[in-house]
């Protein structure tokens, strides 16, 4: 459109390196308010409806997600948390509390993943029905958050500024290859719980249990 050829260059994809951050964090963005107006649909004009509702309410299966998704995020922080030790990582993340001390960093690191993972269990409930696909989604969720993290959020409080640029993300490889762990790990741990009993879309019997 500019008159030029098509570059498909190394130094050409470097120097687009941020821009790509920026694409995925919108991409981010975008899904999160995606999943929100869905939800809305759904709890509006789907469960309330008295023949398709579930018997347990929207707010329980939330509050399923949440505990599901921060119990699930234990094995995935664990994992990283290796990982973040060995790179020597944690004084860093201990920054965010203004200590340098590794117990209080792996202690902040924990706190994070539990965060992440209960996002994770209430956006993904419905997207992850066996370990194939929890897998997937926690890949893409690990590295959603390696753009969103390490390379966005993690440098302003500790007074630096955002690292859009090749050589941030050569250094925090380490921190790609921990949130990939993460993903997976916490994905392949969570299993949503079945209700009891209930009306489900795809079974077109008014009681069914374990549906």
């Amino acid at each position: 459109m500019q008159g030029q050829p098509v570059d498909w260059s190394a130094a050409r994809a470097t120097n687009l390196f941020g821009s790509l951050v920026g694409h995925v964090i919108y991409g981010l963005l975008l899904g999160l308010t995606y999943a929100l107006i869905d939800s809305l649909r759904l709890a509006f004009f789907v469960e309330s409806d008295p023949i398709n509702r579930e018997v347990v309410g929207p707010a329980s299966r939330t509050l399923q997600s949440l505990g599901w998704g921060a119990l699930a995020s234990v094995a995935g922080g664990l994992l990283f948390g290796a990982i973040m030790l060995s790179t020597n990582s944690l004084p860093r993340v201990a920054g965010l509390m203004g200590s340098t001390s590794p117990v209080i960093g792996f202690l902040v690191h924990l706190a994070i993943a539990a965060l992440i993972g209960m996002s994770f269990g209430v956006l993904c409930r419905s997207e992850s029905p066996n370990i194939g696909a929890g897998v997937a989604w926690g890949l893409i969720y690990g590295l959603a958050w390696w753009f969103l993290g390490p390379l966005t959020l993690l440098p302003v409080p500790l007074g630096g500024t955002l690292a859009w640029n090749i050589a941030a993300a050569s250094a925090a490889l380490p921190s790609l290859i921990g949130h990939l762990v993460y993903g997976a790990a916490r994905a392949d741990r969570w299993r949503p719980p079945l209700p009891l009993y209930g009306w489900s879309p795809s079974c077109s019997a008014s009681f069914c249990p374990g549906c």
